[in-house]
């Protein structure tokens, strides 16, 4: 395997790591599942925001250019691609990982909740931004030495995670 066919696979990896991730967070913020998180209220404060900033934060990185001679591994500086069509959603996620998970803004740390109502950041289109990004590595893996689809995830990993975490919210009373 060539060192351009690894970075695709470590990014795949990351791609996928950072949807699941995202999975469990949306499947848990489900209303359906609010009495539970509010009964384990300190159990979930911790899992919740801990999701949020890594999937968060990874998919900054998967999607960050690279700067100056920066050996970045990320969509761009592997395929050269960009999703213009998701400039808007990039920018809200870069932004919030630049003053919040990156470099601690005060002024934005001190008023976070009116920083994430601006912000305007939904599940749906960073769920859509994922989607678009298997698609495309999905279309781009022969290209890199990569036989297997992996582009089920979008199908499959939905479905797990749901599973996943009502197996989870059945198993929680019964520990506590």
């Amino acid at each position: 395997m060539t060192s351009h066919e690894k970075n695709f696979d470590y990014l795949v990896g990351q791609v996928t790591l950072a949807y699941k991730q995202f999975l469990l967070f949306k499947e848990l913020r489900k209303p359906s599942n609010r009495k539970l998180l509010n009964s384990h209220g300190y159990f979930f404060k911790v899992i919740l925001p801990t999701l949020s900033i890594s999937f968060l934060s990874n998919l900054s990185k998967i999607l960050e250019a690279p700067h100056g001679f920066d050996e970045t591994v990320s969509i761009f500086t592997i395929t050269k691609q960009r999703f213009v069509d998701q400039e808007e959603i990039i920018s809200k996620i870069k932004k919030l990982r630049n003053k919040v998970l990156a470099h601690n803004d005060m002024k934005t740390l001190q008023d976070l909740d009116k920083f994430m109502r601006e912000l305007q950041l939904k599940n749906e289109n960073i769920e859509d931004l994922f989607i678009q990004i298997i698609d495309y590595l999905n279309e781009q893996r022969v290209h890199f030495g990569l036989s297997g689809e992996f582009a089920y995830f979008k199908d499959q990993l939905p479905e797990y995670a749901k599973r996943s975490v009502d197996d989870l919210l059945k198993v929680i009373p019964k520990a506590l």
